[in-house]
């Protein structure tokens, strides 16, 4: 979602963009980023290919090397039918 609560694109990749987005900013407000992440978890409607979500995983992610532990659940749906994933992140700073 955007901060203003709309539901971003229909594509899976849009919607990972913009899920690492909303990551990155609560991050931010505690003075991390996304290299201060230890666990990802990552849960994606089934039906959507995961590669996409994957490639705009490792835009955001860059050059940083391997990312810590990502676990990625494939789930029949969330809390919403326009919602194609949902991230979870454990930081520590």
């Amino acid at each position: 979602m955007r901060p203003d609560g709309t539901v971003v694109g229909g594509t899976l990749a849009e919607q990972t963009r913009q899920a690492l987005l909303n990551v990155r900013a609560a991050l931010a407000a505690a003075g991390a980023t996304l290299h201060d992440v230890v666990r990802w978890t990552i849960a994606i409607v089934e039906g959507h290919p995961p590669a996409e979500g994957f490639a705009a995983f490792g835009e955001a992610w860059g050059n940083a090397g391997d990312p810590p532990a990502i676990s990625v659940h494939i789930v029949s749906g969330l809390a919403s039918p326009q919602y194609l994933v949902e991230i979870d992140a454990v930081a520590v700073i």
